[in-house]
């Protein structure tokens, strides 16, 4: 059986949906901007951190160049395993703070 359904976009959907406050304080926005600098700047620093420790871990661990790629490739298998938690992680506060 085909039924039909109202688009997304009809005018009595976007009125029927409920709507939540989107004001911020203006400390609120200033935090927003800090996370959001701080946020950006360590994944600058982060970007650069195993490329300069790389000689050292690498003298440390006595590791030839096919060792040390390896190193490199773990590091990245990690940050990029933190960063999906991360999101997940906000996307799941930020749905939980819009419901209450």
């Amino acid at each position: 059986m085909i039924g039909f359904a109202r688009p997304p976009c009809d005018a009595g959907v976007i009125q029927a949906t409920p709507c939540f406050q989107a004001g911020l304080s203006p400390r609120r926005k200033r935090l927003t901007l800090a996370a959001t600098i701080i946020g950006s700047s360590m994944a600058f620093i982060d970007g650069s951190v195993v490329n300069v420790s790389l000689p050292a871990i690498q003298r440390a661990l006595h590791a030839d160049a096919v060792a040390t790629q390896w190193i490199v490739n773990a590091y990245l298998l990690l940050l990029s395993a933190f960063v999906l938690i991360g999101g997940s992680a906000a996307h799941s506060a930020a749905v939980s703070m819009t419901s209450n």
